[in-house]
């Protein structure tokens, strides 16, 4: 916020844009693997969290791999929130998240009743309400800084390599899982193989 703030007083143009890009790419750099991670591998880390109600743990994966699409979806409104807030419109997010939070409570009224979806609804709910506030929040930030975004460095690197973080990490676990037949050791080893891969992948990517 006042690094956004400071460039958007002294209208430095070039500044506000870097600012802008370079807290978007921190936000999809931290936020997708941290999602995609936890989605290839949500029932071992549910299993490892709750080892003594493994049914339980079991049961609740697939909602948690769909809660998992609302992490990156965050990451980016709390930053969208903070240039709102740096150029002036600190109602704006506000506003925006208020939109968000009507349609979650109608998807979630609608879905939770389905049967098929239940208690996924919920989690359905959330995405929408990241989803439709962050959508908002990009409008208004486009409006109001007439910045581009560099759709390239922002969003389609930091997908493309958790994409392969994700592909690694869970290969790595079935493949330790297969040897070990132990879940703690296959979680620890898949999530320390995504990290690695993971850097290399930033590396890679530029």
């Amino acid at each position: 916020v006042p690094a956004v703030a400071a460039a958007y007083k002294l209208k430095n143009r070039a500044e506000i844009k870097e600012n802008i890009n370079l807290g978007l790419r921190i936000s999809m750099i931290i936020g997708m693997p941290c999602a995609i991670g936890m989605m290839v591998l949500a029932e071992p880390i549910l299993l490892l969290l709750f080892s003594s109600q493994a049914a339980s743990a079991s049961a609740a994966a697939p909602t948690l791999m769909v809660m998992c699409v609302s992490v990156p979806l965050m990451a980016l409104l709390q930053t969208t929130n903070g240039i709102l807030q740096g150029v002036n419109h600190q109602a704006l997010p506000m506003k925006n998240l208020a939109i968000g939070a009507v349609f979650k409570v109608v998807i979630t009224y609608v879905l939770v009743a389905v049967p098929a979806f239940n208690i996924k609804g919920a989690a359905i709910g959330s995405i929408f309400v990241y989803a439709i506030a962050l959508l908002l929040n990009l409008r208004d930030m486009k409006r109001h800084t007439k910045v581009k975004i560099d759709t390239m460095l922002v969003y389609v690197k930091p997908v493309i390599a958790s994409l392969v973080m994700g592909v690694c990490a869970f290969a790595s676990y079935r493949l330790i899982f297969g040897f070990t037949a132990g879940n703690t050791v296959s979680v620890l080893a898949g999530v320390m193989v995504g990290v690695i891969v993971y850097a290399v992948m930033i590396l890679m990517t530029k």
